[in-house]
Order: C-alpha cells, then structure tokens, then sequence
C-alpha cells in the first residue's frame, strides 16, 4: 500500500523519504522523452544529437546544440578521411526559407540584396533548377556595406508551359534559399518586409528539412552502396525514370569533383536502412539481423568513357532529374511518418517483394565543387525530409563516411583556402556574437592564470590579444561622418522609408517586429569583381551600382580586403595575429639571393607603450590587418591562413614593389600574440 500511494498524478514513483523520482522511473522512456523536451527549451537538438553527444564534444551555438569535435585526438585521420575517404557533417541547424511568386517579381526582390558585380540569381544556368548557386545577401540597397550571410538557392525545375486564351500565363515559381543559422532571425524579418512589397509568399522550413554534407573522394562510392532508386507506385526497383538513369549511370564516377558544381538530381530511394551493411560486431550487441539483400537492376551495363563525358558536359539535357516530391510540402508531410526500426528489419528479408503501407524517402543530392584544383573539397550535400536523420546517417557510417564535427569542418575550409561563416566574416552581425562567445573562455582562462605563468601581451605591443580591432587598423573614429554611405540621395531616402512602413505594418509568424535601422558601418569588405578591381586598372562592370565608375577602383578607407597568409620561411601563422606593412629596407633584402631564402625574424621594438593609440605614433612599422584564422596546411606543407588588410594599406604594399620592381609582391610580416617577433609571409588577395 505504501508502494502504491508513492505515485505522483503521472504515475512515477516517488521516494516518499527524499522527495524525488527514483531511478528507476527515470529510465522509463515516457519520462527520457518529457526530460529530452524539457533539456531543449533553451538550445534546440539536431536529430542526430543523442549519437553525437556520446562520441564529440559538443557546444551551444546559434540556439543549437552542435557537435564541435571528437573526443579522440583526429586531427590527422580527419585530414586523410577528408582527402581519400569520406568525411560526413550534419548542418541540419541552418534554416531554409521557401520564397513563392512570380519569376519576374522573386529576382526583382533579391536582385537589391545580392551584389551587384556577381552572377544573378536569375541566371540562365541557375532558373532551369538543375544547379544550386551561391551568393552573398546584404541588406537592400547598402551593397557592399551591411553583409548579412552567405545564401544557397535552388530553383524549383521548370514546369511545362499553359496557354489560355492564346495568352500565355506566367507560371508561380518556387525557391529555396538557406541561410545560416546566426542570421536566421534578420532574414526572416527581411524577407517578409522584401516579400509584402513586390507581392512574393514566404515560407520558413526550420524543421522540415535536414542537410547533411559529405566530403572526400569516396562519397560517391558511399552514397552508391546505400542510394537505390524506387518506384512509389509499384514498390520495386526504379530503372525508367530519368533520375534513376542517370544516378544508375554515374556508378562509375570517381568522384564527384568531375560533375559541373551545383549539379542536382533528386531521387525517390529504398528505406537505407533495408540495405545498409551492420557491422558483426552491431549484429552480435542487439540480436540476429538479416543481411540485406540488396536490388539488383538486370538491365545495367557498364558505360564507356565517352559516353560518360557526354552525360557530363550535356547534363542541361537531364533536367528533369532534378525534381524530387521533397519540393512539396504535402509529400514532406507524408515522408516524416517513419516506419520503427523492428519493421524495417522484417522487410529486410522480403526485399524483392514489393513495398507498401509505409512511408518512402525522396531526397536531393546537390554537388558541392572543392576549392583547390585536384578536388580536394568537393563532395555531395543530401536534402532530406525531416525525421529521417538518423534512418540516413547510420547506413552512411556504416558504410565508411567518418562523423566530422565544427572545428574539423573549418579546418578543411582553411586548408582549401576558403573562409569560414561567421568566424572569418568580420562585416556581419553573426561575426561579433561568434567572436564575444569563442572569447568567453580564453579569457577567463587567462584572468584565472598567475602573473608570472600567463604571457605579458602588453609587452608584446598586442593590445587586443582575444579579438582584433579592425577600427584600430582603420584608424576608424565613430564620430566621423561618410558620404557615400550615410548622405544618401533622396530616392534611397525614399525607398528606406517605404521599407520602414512596411516592417511596421507585416505579420510575421511570432506576430511581432522590430524596424531595421542602417547605422554607420565602420567597414565593409571587398569580394568579388570589386575587390579584383583594386588590382587592376580596368573597371569592372558592375550594374545597379551606386558607385561611380571613377571612383571603383580606388581603395575606400574604411574596406578591407580578405588575403590568403602564406609563411615566407617557416612558421605557423595563429589566429588573431597582427599583420604589419614592410619597409623599403626590409623588402631590398628580398634581391638578394642568400637573405631572401633565409629571412629571419625582425623583432618589435618600441620600448613598453601602453595605450595603443601611442603604440600606432611611435613605431615605425604599421598595423595593417590581422589573421582571422590559421594553421599549419597539411595539403601545402606550410604555413597558412586567412586575415583582412586595409584596403588602403594592401594596395600601397603592392605598389610600392612594384615599383621597386621587387618579387614577390604582397611581402609583409605578422606577429603572433604570444611573440614579441615578426614573420615575413605573402599576402594573397581572396576575391
């Protein structure tokens, strides 16, 4: 009796003696499901969370729980998985946002959010929907100030053309744009505000579809031994359809850095858990599971070389394989009801038999192109729908694919060269939150430190050790007032006021907004054709520029420029490192051989200032930049990293060189925080 009135009103026992649920009830999966809620009130959990968190260390960014790194030393073993096997990443945490309308009004919306000088989003190659493209989203009409995140958008595939009354109707046309998870917030305020002028429908799809990214070069292999088209109707193996020839076709593919970039093929696929192969060892833990007996099509042949150029270069002729049912939302809503675990074993016996009654992936595989020539980078990105994550990433563990976590994933990025969203991104909003949360610890690590065991940074002359200054380098004051960005002409006026009103007045889904207000940028930064500009004497083409055509190719004082840092003679360069411009005494030494080849250290020396205001006017040599991140590369055997420079400042160094007609241009030192020396290294403009 005393057992039974020692349940709460949900049926848990209680420990009448201390108050609490005992053990036992924890472990009921009624109350692990009401603890897995309760946990992600304030950071939500990816799919994929409970597999991940037993095997990385994981962190709280961006409203998510989000795996950082493996708990075993795999700095190396990454590093070769993702050259020559298969490394897989879950970014399911960043947002998709589904913009409905006409095609005429979707790129007359984002065309004032997109560079002016990059390719459009309503380029021919990309509106046919077979290739996904990229682009940089900035606030409306502020280019290049403003920068909000880097966007992937993928068209819906053209539908065949209606005529009525002998006039032909302007079909609604359909695209996904994904942003990262730091912005997604001030997207969805922008988009609505953008969508109610020009008459578009926007969609938030956080939650409803899932992205995961494989990288090396046995993806394609990997994704081979668990992808097998099907037909939905009959429940058997899909031979006829366009998509399932042509992915049918591509078994043969080395790897997918051969494909055109952004490449899409979307397919209808077996459950991967009916054909994936469980290792004896999972297989002895949990019981007998039948080996999969996996499709096999009578009427494959193998395809010559010629054949196979023919499907790539021609590959604007299969763009019917692009579509997936994943593109409607009903399908969506019918793929999430997912068949358990102890059925999908059953079927695994009667795989020839046709499959009814329960629920069929579609999915969308998008190539993802490397940034260094041999392919080192490339791989496959899969769209799925929502609740299939683990249904997904278990087969493709077990296939080979090596789980890779956040750091990993921008150490790959830095090693192609490529900058990383946001730590390498110092002109957004998402920049300044990563950075304050990274710093956290650094710092309380270094207050709790003793004197005389922590580094001076002072006595180094570093003066921001945790996070750059870029204003600093500027020498960019607050009070100062900018023509070209806060004295706008009256139809700017107009039109931020028009923006205005209609954030006051458009719903959203939380039934509240906030005005956007454009305050004085301190800095923008250089990309594209624009930022090549400053390296040339030609001008760029640009439409819808406000900028004059004069004026392009001079260096602002408040841009910055990304550059590649590559070390000159050794070394490693480390994030936050400063970059300081070389003299003409320092760069003659670069003509002779002897001193060129074995260029030494030059150390700092201005006495001990501490306020570096009087640093920047008593040291002969100036701060130009700073290092946002770096290592040593692995794929080049030396050092190398990522920073920004003045404009100003990157232009000169270049020109002085050259006109001292000395090689290589962009020499230059840096100097690590916990080091009072300078490095030489080269500095590579990055458009």
């Amino acid at each position: 009796m005393e057992k039974c009135a020692g349940t709460n009103k949900e049926g848990q026992i209680i420990n009448n003696k201390k108050g609490k649920v005992v053990r036992k009830a924890k472990r009921r999966p009624p109350y692990l499901l009401r603890d897995y809620q309760r946990r992600q009130r304030e950071f939500k959990w990816l799919e994929t969370h409970i597999w991940h968190v037993k095997r990385m260390k994981m962190i709280n960014l961006w409203k998510h729980k989000i795996a950082w790194k493996p708990n075993v030393k795999s700095y190396r073993p990454m590093f070769r998985a993702s050259s020559h096997m298969t490394t897989i990443y879950d970014q399911s945490y960043n947002c998709c946002f589904e913009i409905t309308g006409t095609q005429e009004s979707i790129c007359n919306m984002l065309k004032s959010m997109t560079p002016p000088d990059s390719m459009s989003i309503g380029a021919t190659m990309y509106i046919a929907g077979t290739k996904e493209g990229r682009s940089l989203l900035h606030h409306p009409n502020r280019y290049p100030y403003h920068m909000i995140t880097p966007i992937q958008f993928l068209w819906r595939p053209v539908a065949s053309t209606t005529n009525n009354n002998n006039n032909q109707e302007e079909k609604k046309r359909q695209i996904w744009i994904w942003v990262h998870a730091s912005a997604m917030e001030e997207c969805k305020q922008l988009f609505n505000q953008q969508a109610q002028l020009h008459g578009c429908r926007v969609n938030s799809l956080d939650g409803e579809l899932l992205r995961f990214e494989l990288t090396g070069e046995k993806c394609h292999k990997v994704l081979n031994s668990i992808l097998y088209p099907i037909d939905a109707a009959t429940g058997t193996l899909d031979t006829q359809s366009v998509s399932a020839k042509l992915w049918n076709s591509l078994k043969q593919l080395r790897t997918p850095a051969i494909l055109p970039p952004g490449t899409v093929i979307g397919m209808t696929v077996y459950d991967p858990r009916l054909l994936c192969s469980v290792p004896p060892s999972v297989a002895q833990a949990v019981g007998s599971i039948p080996k999969p007996n996996a499709p096999i099509a009578s009427n494959e042949s193998l395809l010559t070389q010629r054949q196979m150029n023919d499907i790539i270069v021609n590959w604007t002729k299969y763009a019917q394989a692009s579509y997936s049912p994943l593109l409607d939302s009903d399908s969506r809503r019918k793929m999430s009801n997912l068949e358990p675990v102890a059925q999908v074993y059953q079927h695994r016996k009667n795989l020839n038999a046709k499959i009814k009654d329960y629920s069929i992936p579609s999915i969308l595989l998008i190539q993802r192109d490397g940034g260094l020539t041999r392919g080192y980078g490339s791989g496959w990105d899969i769209i799925l729908p929502k609740a299939w994550a683990m249904a997904f990433w278990l087969p493709l563990i077990y296939a080979g694919a090596w789980a890779i976590g956040l750091e990993n994933k921008n150490i790959f990025l830095l090693e192609q060269g490529l900058p990383s969203f946001p730590g390498d991104f110092p002109d957004c909003k998402g920049y300044g939150e990563f950075i304050d949360q990274q710093t956290q610890e650094p710092i309380k690590k270094y207050q709790r430190t003793p004197e005389g065991k922590r580094p001076n940074y002072l006595h180094n002359c570093i003066y921001f050790p945790f996070a750059p200054n870029w204003q600093w380098v500027l020498r960019y004051k607050g009070d100062i007032t900018f023509q070209d960005e806060d004295n706008q002409d009256q139809k700017e006026k107009k039109k931020a006021k028009i923006f205005s009103d209609a954030a006051k007045t458009s719903t959203t889904d939380n039934n509240n907004t906030t005005d956007i207000t454009f305050k004085s940028m301190p800095y923008f930064v250089y990309r594209g054709k624009l930022a090549m500009s400053l390296m040339t004497t030609k001008k760029p083409f640009m439409k819808n520029s406000k900028y004059e055509t004069d004026t392009v190719n001079q260096p602002h004082e408040r841009g910055l420029v990304r550059v590649s840092v590559k070390m000159f003679n050794g070394g490693t360069p480390v994030k936050n490192s400063v970059i300081y411009r070389a003299h003409e005494s320092d760069l003659e030494k670069l003509r002779n051989d002897f001193t060129s080849k074995n260029y030494g250290a030059v150390q700092l020396d201005v006495g001990h200032p501490t306020d570096p205001e009087l640093f920047y006017q008593q040291t002969k040599r100036k701060p130009i930049g700073y290092v946002s991140s770096g290592a040593q590369s692995l794929v080049r055997g030396i050092g190398n990293g990522v920073g920004y420079c003045s404009a100003v400042q990157f232009v000169n160094l270049h020109q002085q060189a050259s006109d001292m007609n000395i090689q290589p241009q962009g020499f230059a030192f840096i100097q690590n925080p916990t080091s009072r020396y300078l490095y030489p290294v080269i500095l590579t403009i990055q458009p």
